[in-house]
């Protein structure tokens, strides 16, 4: 397999500066000697870090025309997305790289490393399934090995991450995206939701040494994870039991 048929893509903005040091660290602590490119989308500051390539897209005017200017500056075919606020800890590399090679021999436009939650949808081989075309979350970037051409026709002008992931999941209901059914290929800390740090993954970063000396972020709250929390208990259950009956 050519390496230059995949780039590592870290999604995120200069607003979240503070992750960039931490998140490359990781990713190159679980992927060490990563044949592939890995880029940065970030908008006018830079990393100062050899190990990725700046796209410096400029103003952040909106979520989906931010990601376009960064994928048209990207040559690689396919694009492989990890989130500035995933410090990633393991990666089974020899799976990963062996359902990487999948995906170009068969020319799927999306597989996802991160098992839908809502239904298996058809199986496609020991590994990989064909995900319903009515799962939520179907076209959710996160550890997701896109097709950059299907992803750009994909993308709408103006819309925001949330609205990508909702309305964006009806516009792709004729694209065969796919999964893997082992949910443990990759291992991380998640940091920020909603513009609040996870108090358990901030102090994990800062007993790793991380000075955190750009965090515009404040912390979630004891009682605002309990809530959270459950919340999270509640919209997955419910989702679950929605897509068992076919209903939206």
């Amino acid at each position: 397999m050519k390496t230059n048929d995949i780039a590592i893509v870290i999604l995120s903005c200069d607003k979240f500066k503070v992750t960039w040091e931490p998140c490359i660290d990781h990713f190159f602590g679980a992927w060490l000697n990563c044949p592939y490119p890995v880029y940065l989308l970030n908008n006018f500051i830079e990393s100062d870090d050899e190990r990725v390539h700046d796209l410096l897209v400029g103003e952040d005017l909106n979520w989906s025309d931010t990601l376009k200017k960064g994928l048209l500056k990207i040559e690689e075919k396919r694009v492989f997305f990890i989130f500035d606020d995933s410090f990633i800890t393991k990666i089974d590399l020899d799976e990963v790289k062996l359902i990487f090679e999948t995906a170009i021999e068969n020319d799927f436009e999306s597989v996802t490393l991160r098992k839908n939650p809502f239904g298996e949808g058809v199986k496609c081989n020991d590994k990989l399934y064909k995900i319903s075309s009515n799962a939520k979350y179907r076209n959710s970037l996160f550890l997701n090995l896109f097709k950059k051409e299907v992803l750009i026709d994909l993308l709408k002008s103006g819309e925001n991450a949330w609205q990508f992931e909702k309305d964006g999941n009806e516009r792709s209901k004729n694209i065969n995206f796919y999964s893997v059914y082992n949910t443990k290929l990759t291992t991380y800390h998640h940091g920020i939701v909603k513009g609040k740090w996870l108090p358990k993954t901030y102090n994990y970063l800062l007993k790793s040494g991380y000075l955190l000396e750009d965090n515009h972020f404040s912390s979630f709250s004891y009682l605002e994870m309990i809530c959270m929390n459950f919340y999270a208990f509640l919209f997955f259950t419910l989702n679950k039991f929605k897509h068992k009956l076919g209903l939206k």
